[in-house]
């Protein structure tokens, strides 16, 4: 049986994380949308909840290419 080669340790615990952080950014946004939704039809006011949830998306948005721009300095 043939193996297949091995990867640095190293390398696989960085994708790791990497890959747990856009796990838990996605499940983030996911969460922040639905009990967005739910919190919307609570108020009563459609656009008012729209508009709520566009500013949190902004600042998701913000926050994670910022992120990625303060670590490209580095």
């Amino acid at each position: 049986m043939a193996t297949s080669p091995q990867r640095p340790s190293a390398q696989t615990d960085a994708q790791r994380r990497a890959n747990v952080v856009t796990a838990l950014t996605l499940a983030s946004i996911a969460l922040v949308f639905f009990f967005g939704f739910m919190v919307a039809r609570y108020l009563g006011d459609g656009e008012t909840g729209m508009t709520v949830l566009a500013i949190i998306a902004f600042i998701f948005l913000g926050l994670g290419i910022g992120r990625h721009l303060w670590q490209g300095r580095k």
